[in-house]
């Protein structure tokens, strides 16, 4: 059986150490985007530079495009709601004066 333990999401989002020689406040991770796998790496897509780089050591988070689609609905809902509350309390307020 394969192994399937360094399997990830197609597309997740990825950091990973910068190599070049650093200043003291530079940037030390760069954001990339899981594009493919070679035998012992993975291959990742940098949008900045529009070029496909090849790591090793890679921080995964694993979430998709659609659950952040999800999670930002959920967080406009609760917006709405908290908005309908605080209009409720206003009436309220506005009645009894």
């Amino acid at each position: 059986r394969p192994n399937l333990n360094k399997i990830r999401i197609f597309g997740c989002e990825t950091y990973t150490k910068i190599l070049e020689s650093l200043k003291k406040l530079d940037e030390r991770n760069k954001k990339l985007e899981l594009v493919g796998y070679t035998e012992n790496n993975y291959k990742l897509w940098d949008n900045q530079e529009r070029k496909i780089v090849i790591r090793r050591d890679v921080i995964f988070t694993e979430v998709t495009k659609e659950d952040e689609e999800t999670n930002k609905r959920q967080i406009i809902e609760l917006q709405k709601d908290q908005e309908n509350e605080e209009d409720q309390k206003r009436s309220i307020e506005l009645k009894e004066a």
